[in-house]
């Protein structure tokens, strides 16, 4: 129940100070019919975020502060890609980075990417391991949203770190 609470607590801010015990981020993934493409948003940390960055060598970004490095984006837009891949119908597409904002409890920051698709899918696999490199305790929630019967739900932490849907 503790453990319930926390979660919750972590993404409505309601946590005390800017250090968070809980290892964990959110990928939504949906599909736009409108546009034939799939809408990626996730839910990041801004701490875990920037001590990802660091260790791949890129230090003092200060995210979301008015002291933002120039190319924080294309390193955030770089570990993304490095670290959450999406297949449809077993062949990896092309994400395009859009940008970031910061959450409203100020702690985290919202990723969006967007993957236009030629074809409706057959079946979709996602890959992520944000942070797996960081903490034994990582967890990444995943949810896949097609429509309203082909939906998938996942938490995905070291040993697991792909969930997919069928389809059609």
């Amino acid at each position: 129940m503790n453990y319930i609470i926390l979660l919750i607590s972590s993404f409505l801010g309601i946590q005390s100070g800017s250090i968070h015990d809980l290892h964990l981020s959110r990928t939504d993934l949906a599909f736009n019919p409108s546009s034939n493409s799939f809408e990626v948003t996730i839910h990041l940390f801004i701490d875990d975020l920037e001590y990802a960055l660091a260790e791949d060598g890129f230090d003092n970004l200060m995210l979301c502060t008015d002291k933002e490095d120039v190319e924080a984006d294309t390193y955030i837009g770089h570990y993304l890609s490095e670290h959450l891949k999406i297949l449809v119908d077993n062949n990896q597409v092309n994400m395009t980075y859009l940008g970031k904002e910061e959450s409203d409890d100020l702690q985290a920051v919202w990723c969006y990417i967007e993957i236009p698709l030629k074809e409706q899918p057959e079946m979709v696999t996602v890959e992520l391991d944000f942070f797996n490199e960081l903490y034994e305790d990582q967890k990444n929630i995943l949810q896949i949203n097609f429509d309203e019967t082909n939906k998938g739900y996942f938490l995905l932490n070291s040993q697991k770190t792909s969930g997919s849907i069928n389809i059609r």
